[in-house]
């Protein structure tokens, strides 16, 4: 029967997972989906000594190139000149120093040889002069760069094979690039670099381009491209490159990856030198020092983290280390744990398909926004490690063979008979790992769809769906629903994953130590990852928080944090997609159902990815959310936010309050017996942020939208802020002339959230909300008139197409970005200036210019950290003149940063208390997991849709989901269809056939559409 709410509900397309997987096609065409094979090296075995000698110099013992460059400050960014160091002994001194017992780590990194080398085009012949006479006195070796490359880099790094170590490797790398293009296969999206200057010489054949492509986040993929010689041979050799702040980021988690700030988070011996030394001066002897300086500490960095990454014990290379997830892939590695597409070759795709259907993220929301509230904030230990422990996933992961079994019966009965404290026991989570085929009747489901009527990006939300087409969920959801509602969800199909029979595992000494040994045969992999964590955190607490050690340690349990996240749920669901395919390739498509399908974005499940569990795990971690509010509702308190492992819960102005935190207490109390460790008993724990100075503080929070509020304390001096979002704001940098009016942060300003100017804009909002207002004014700020500054890093190829007019860019260059005006911010400046305004440009004095035709225009300069260092330097980004013009201010970019309304609620824009949407499901769209990302000016993050039918009857009902992705003025411009007419389509009508097969066919036409 049809819920009464369907009357009323908001009609949507569901966007659902997939799962896609590669067919394999012989050469007369024919399927062939058997693994390929390949030839397997088989390892030399070595002699006790050469084991011993590798022992010492683990995790690698070879020789190292380390070399940093120095650039102009225009937007070339043009080599000047670069300090380069090779550390390392050969085979032989290794094997004499071992036999006569003195062969130590400090001796395998013994500096052989120091240089610099420069572009002659960049430096003068008086500069060259002093830069020569710092080399004699300093014992330096000098080459120009061309001979650089030839003589020392690739002899090094390509033929001894030597690693290449570098602070942010591809922009130094790029400096070197005599010319570049974009890379192809593995390196879709990125660059190929050739080196050497001797490109149309036989000679070249000794140095092959090397190839860079961004894996976003300071991370990026390094190697050789193959080259076939004269002789016919062709060299396979990739090479080793090794990044310290991709290494750094991985080993102790996010943070500055600056060198300076790296080498005190790693406690390095030497540190990049602070001075007054201006980047694109005339060469002098302090500007080389600080050069040298700057080398040796991007070595002792390297050094520093290799200690770390060694006490690991792993044998991943350091140079396979990008991330987090690549440390927690090489854990599961070494204890033998099998990826589980390799151990479960015949596991049913159709069962991963409707498995990836049924998976959702976490949930975020805000329920009560605008309105200052008290609260007490809770955070669930370790969300994700402690559902995987709780569910025994790792009985998954060790199966010899999972089993699906059919549960429709089982099924029901648990949720019939399931209550809330049955969930608060241990025993009742294993038989979570199951999914569930509903037909929804106003049930309280995660949903993925467009919320926002001007947004044409996805985002999940926590809704009613009061009717719709049946769907897969994990039954953890279900439960969730059932909890809240009351209502027993219309369950019509279900399985369950049976693991059956153990693989073998091997004991694991974490940082070589007795104490964190890990045993898989008795041991639970995630659980005691954080056991580990909780022992070192509690060494913390009698160190003070500027202590050196007390900074090591802390970034080892960050370390420790990361690799229990990344190894308990991202690698189960790691998906790469693949785009660098020149024609559709064949693809399978397991949904609900199964498709064959051609398509040139390819998805390639990561090693280790387990859809079905990636599935269950933050599903898990919504049912826990769930279960707190329930707790909550049972006495009387609602809830001001919950942020994927987080909830702040509303003080009631009922209860005193002592009352309403003793209710908390016992909330979380009751969530104790779930605890899988052995030294950590709360599972919801109420955190430091409640107390200030160890005694509790009231604690008041302000919700604007999702992952976007503040936590703040009142004092009699104003306001003391514990933690604020900076969500949406962008990179824009500090302004020039900002000086903060508001009392100094009670901490580290970066650990409260993000800059200081982002500090006093939610300074200034705490006032005007506390103060009634519901309009937030940013103009009283005076820093905030200041023009917004972002900086850009061209890290892909598509980035430096879009750039390719700037004069002198190469890959990897970085340059100041200033915003494009849009139509109401140019009317403003008219109307201020009146109609006869006009702008000056520089480029040409006699020419002038209308302020209405830079509408949409994007502005650059070379970078710079405030607008006085660019100021003069600005240029268009379409015809690249100098310009002059009043820029986009901070003001205007932070404008409606407090107006932004919680799309995901009915009451999207309302003050108080937020209703939940009543939906009601039209259509279902399926969409990769990674591919075809959207972004628009509201949503943070979207996917676009997979070509899984042809293109006029996939989009036959979701005609409105495509217009929404293309601004209205083009649209008339391209169809020619009246603007009321699109706007009609968007808001529901059904177009007539010739108007539908119009739209469709010139989005192909003009390649906006996939086919």
């Amino acid at each position: 029967m049809q819920n009464n709410n369907s009357i009323n509900s908001k009609p949507v397309s569901q966007y659902l997972r997939c799962f896609i997987e590669k067919i394999d096609t012989t050469e007369n065409g024919t399927q062939n989906n058997k693994p390929t094979t390949r030839r397997k090296h088989k390892p030399r075995e070595l002699t006790a000594e050469a084991q011993a000698i590798l022992e010492i110099g683990r995790p690698y013992e070879g020789h190292c190139l380390v070399f940093d460059t120095e650039t102009t400050t225009d937007n070339r960014q043009a080599l000047r000149f670069g300090i380069y160091a090779i550390y390392g002994i050969d085979s032989d001194t290794r094997v004499w120093l071992y036999r006569n017992k003195q062969l130590t780590r400090e001796a395998l990194d013994k500096q052989q040889e120091i240089g610099i080398f420069y572009n002659p085009a960049e430096i003068s012949d008086h500069e060259l002069a002093i830069l020569k006479q710092f080399a004699i006195q300093n014992n330096l070796k000098v080459y120009e760069k061309a001979d650089f490359i030839r003589k020392v880099f690739y002899p090094w790094i390509y033929q001894q094979q030597a690693l290449c170590i570098g602070h942010n490797l591809p922009f130094d790398l790029s400096r070197l690039a005599t010319c570049w293009g974009e890379a192809k296969g593995q390196f879709y999206g990125g660059f190929w670099l050739t080196l050497c200057d001797c490109r149309y010489d036989d000679s070249c054949f000794d140095h092959p381009p090397v190839r860079v492509k961004s894996l976003g986040g300071k991370k990026a993929l390094f190697d050789f491209r193959s080259q076939r010689k004269p002789s016919g041979k062709i060299s396979r050799y990739r090479g080793r490159f090794l990044d310290t702040a991709t290494f750094g980021r991985a080993l102790l988690g996010p943070g500055d990856s600056s060198l300076a700030a790296m080498g005190k988070r790693f406690k390095t011996k030497i540190r990049k030198k602070d001075g007054d030394v201006e980047h694109g001066n005339l060469l002098n002897e302090m500007y080389l020092r600080y050069a040298v300086q700057d080398l040796q500490a991007t070595w002792s960095l390297y050094q520093a983290e290799r200690e770390v990454y060694r006490k690991h014990g792993l044998s991943k290379a350091p140079w396979k280390i990008f991330s987090e997830a690549s440390i927690g892939k090489a854990y599961l590695h070494d204890l033998g744990i099998p990826p589980f597409l390799k151990q479960h070759a015949a596991f049913p795709r159709t069962i991963i398909g409707q498995a990836m259907t049924s998976y959702y993220g976490g949930r975020t929301e805000v329920r009560i926004r605008l309105q200052p509230t008290e609260v007490i904030y809770t955070d669930f230990t370790s969300e994700y490690p402690t559902v995987n422990a709780l569910m025994k996933i790792q009985e998954l992961l060790l199966a010899e063979k999972i089993e699906v079994q059919p549960c429709l019966e089982e099924v029901q009965h648990l949720i019939d008979s399931l209550t809330i404290n049955d969930l608060l026991m241990k025993e009742a989570w294993p038989s979570l790992r199951c999914f569930v085929r509903i037909i929804p009747d106003g049930d309280l489901l995660p949903v993925r769809t467009t919320y926002g009527e001007q947004s044409a990006a996805t985002n999940i939300g926590l809704n009613y769906v009061d009717s719709g087409p049946a769907a897969w969920y994990c039954l953890a959801d279900v439960l969730a629903s059932k909890l809240l509602t009351g209502r027993t969800p219309k369950v019509i199909d279900a399985f369950k994953l049976v693991p059956q029979g153990r693989i073998k595992t091997k004991v694991w000494r974490l940082f070589g130590d007795e104490r964190f040994s890990i045993d898989l045969e008795k041991d639970d992999l995630f659980a005691r990852v954080i056991e580990m964590r909780a022992d070192i955190k509690e060494k913390m607490k009698v160190l003070a928080q500027d202590d050196d050690e007390f900074l090591y340690l802390d970034g080892l349990q960050q370390a420790l944090k990361l690799i229990a996240n990344s190894t308990s749920y991202g690698v189960l669901v790691e998906i790469n997609p693949d785009d660098s395919a020149n024609k559709c390739i064949s693809v399978h498509v397991y949904t609900d159902q199964y498709v064959e399908k051609k398509t040139k974005h390819v998805e390639e499940p990561g090693p280790y990815f387990m859809g079905p569990c990636g599935a269950l795990i933050p599903a898990a971690g919504r049912l826990l959310l769930a279960m707190a509010e329930k707790l909550a509702v049972n006495r009387g308190i609602d809830y001001v936010l919950c942020d994927t492992d987080s909830m702040a819960f509303a003080h009631p102005e009922s209860l005193n309050q002592d009352d309403f935190h003793e209710k908390i207490k016992e909330i979380c109390d009751a969530f104790k017996p779930l605890s899988p460790y052995s030294n950590l008993s709360e599972i919801l724990k109420m955190e430091d942020v409640n107390n200030f100075n160890e005694q509790p503080e009231p604690l008041y929070c302000i919700g604007i939208s999702s992952k976007r509020y503040v936590l703040y304390n009142k004092t009699d001096e104003g306001y003391r802020i514990r933690k604020f979002s900076s969500h949406g704001t962008g990179g824009w940098m500090k302004p020039a002339a900002y000086e903060s009016t508001t009392p100094e942060p009670c901490e580290n300003v970066y650990k409260l959230g993000g800059h200081r100017w982002m500090y006093d804009l939610w300074y200034s909002a705490i006032q005007q909300i506390e103060f009634g207002k519901q309009r937030i004014s940013v103009y009283d700020l005076p820093f905030l008139t200041e023009p917004a500054l972002t900086r850009v890093t061209v890290s892909t190829a598509m980035l430096l197409k879009r750039f390719k007019g700037v004069p002198g860019i190469r890959p990897f260059s970085f340059m100041t970005m200033l915003p494009s005006l849009n139509q109401v911010e140019i009317l403003g400046r008219l109307n201020t200036n009146f109609e006869d305004y006009k702008i000056q440009t520089l480029c040409d004095s006699d020419q002038r210019l209308n302020l209405s035709e830079l509408k949409g225009v994007a502005f650059y300069a070379p970078y710079g950290n405030n607008f006085n260092v660019v100021r003069g330097q600005i240029r268009r980004m379409d015809n690249n003149e100098l310009v002059t013009v009043e820029h986009k201010t901070l003001a205007e970019c932070v404008l409606h940063y407090f107006s932004q309304p919680e799309s995901k609620a009915g009451n999207p824009k309302g003050i108080g208390h937020l209703e939940r949407q009543h939906l009601r499901i039209i259509e279902q769209v399926f969409i990769g997991k990674e591919t075809h990302r959207i972004k628009d000016d509201i949503s943070e993050a979207s996917e676009g849709i997979l070509d899984y039918e042809d293109a006029a009857e996939f989009l036959r009902t979701g005609l409105a989901d495509l217009l929404k992705q293309r601004p209205m003025k083009e649209l008339v411009q391209l169809t020619g269809i009246p603007r009321r007419t699109l706007y009609d389509i968007i808001n529901g009508t059904k177009p007539k056939l010739e108007t539908r097969a119009k739209i469709l066919k010139v989005f192909k036409d003009k390649g906006l559409l996939l086919s």
